[in-house]
């Protein structure tokens, strides 16, 4: 059999206009990846997690506050849909103030 490639880490600095998906879909390529090297301890789930996240996303998750669950792993997946949640509410501002100021623009033209 040959190797798994290595998951790519979480881009969380490039085009922010899909930045809430990206979030909902790495986690779950994560788990699709531990099932697969049969990684069931989960001690080693959430190392992993922050091994392969990268520096960008780990650093954001570091920052975050630690939720209630007492499964490292659950811990780090909580904290990964906190995370999803705040980028999608920025996108929603984004667009909304993108829509605003279009609007704007058109009627003073």
């Amino acid at each position: 059999m040959n190797a798994l490639p290595i998951l790519p880490p979480l881009n969380i600095r490039s085009d922010i206009t899909n930045i809430g998906e990206r979030w909902i879909k790495w986690p779950e390529r994560l788990e699709n990846y531990l099932v697969t090297m049969k990684i069931t301890d989960e001690n080693r789930k959430q190392a992993i997690l922050l091994h392969l996240i990268g520096e960008n996303a780990y650093e954001t998750y570091m920052s975050l506050p630690e939720p209630s669950p007492p499964d490292p792993f659950l811990t780090s997946t909580h904290k990964l849909a906190k995370q999803r949640q705040l980028a999608s509410r920025r996108l929603e501002n984004f667009i909304r103030q993108s829509d605003n100021f279009h609007n704007y623009n058109a009627c003073i033209i």
